[in-house]
């Protein structure tokens, strides 16, 4: 029975529901001589009669009345699962893993995550906050699909740049304040300083700051959330150096922001996703997406 195929099936049952040969092949959109020859093609293959030909009708067999039963349920069957899967493909539903830092998890992504699902309201959206190493073994566990992080450029990831922040300094300092709302690094010396925990990117970035302009940072804190970085500086217990674009600036509302100057401290944010690992067509989607977004600020 090898030559049997689902094309043979669907003649067939519509054969049966509508019991005339022209009108059967107008519905799958068959000429009326190839829906024939399937119908030929799968008794053949059977070994049996499944329909009876008159001159203007079609009779159904008792055979071919069981047969018809079975093969309705499997036709439905695939048709179920052809739109099912279509639906992803069509980007009707679909699941999107992505791993990101926790200072954009908290700032660049709750706007656009709303933005998206507006657009597209069957694909739903994980994300995993985690910090640089946490991302990268994320990507290759493939416990996420893409990432957004800081990261240096790798050879089993591909690597889209798409936006650039830079510390800033968050609170209310008492330090000289500069006319343009600067505050140079040197003169933090005796400021009580919130800063990230060790292992952190915004840390490390930190640390080389401090140790470029030859000062000791008075560290009061060291938190591994930025919203409790933020909650401290609000209360007044130091002021948190962070990372800061105007990619959602309802983060920084009620906030005092001061640039920091000598050095200005940059941070390039990429799009990351495995080189050997094909996207699902919902993170593709995602991925433009963010893309598309964050490239306009």
């Amino acid at each position: 029975m090898t030559l049997i195929n689902i094309r043979h099936l669907r003649a067939f049952v519509a054969v049966c529901e509508l019991k005339h040969f022209t009108k059967a092949a107008e519905t799958i959109h068959l000429t009326q001589p190839a829906l024939s020859i399937l119908i030929k093609q799968l008794e053949s293959e059977l070994g049996v009669g499944l329909v009876n030909r008159k001159t203007r009708s079609v009779e159904i067999t008792e055979i071919g009345q069981e047969f018809y039963e079975i093969t309705k349920k499997l036709t439905d069957s695939f048709e179920d699962a052809l739109a099912y899967v279509a639906g992803y493909s069509e980007l009707k539903k679909g699941n999107v893993t992505i791993a990101a830092l926790p200072s954009l998890a908290v700032s660049v992504l709750p706007r656009l995550m709303i933005k998206f699902r507006t657009l597209y309201p069957g694909i739903t959206v994980k994300v995993l906050d985690f910090l640089g190493e946490g991302i990268i073994d994320a990507l290759q566990s493939k416990r996420a699909e893409i990432a957004l992080t800081h990261a240096t450029p790798h050879k089993n990831f591909s690597s889209t740049n798409i936006l650039r922040d830079r510390l800033v300094l968050v609170g209310s300092p008492t330090t000289e304040i500069e006319d343009n709302r600067t505050i140079r690094w040197k003169n933090l010396a005796e400021e009580p300083i919130i800063a990230m925990a060790r292992g952190t990117t915004i840390r490390s970035l930190i640390d080389s700051a401090a140790i470029s302009a030859k000062v000791n940072l008075n560290i009061m804190l060291e938190p591994h959330l930025i919203p409790t970085a933020v909650a401290f500086a609000r209360a007044g217990y130091g002021c948190a150096i962070l990372p800061y674009s105007r990619t959602n600036d309802t983060f920084w509302e009620n906030l005092d922001v001061f640039e920091l100057a000598d050095p200005t401290v940059m941070r390039d944010i990429s799009i990351l996703h495995l080189n050997d690992y094909p996207l699902s067509p919902a993170a593709t989607t995602f991925q433009s997406f963010l893309i598309d977004e964050l490239r306009k600020t």
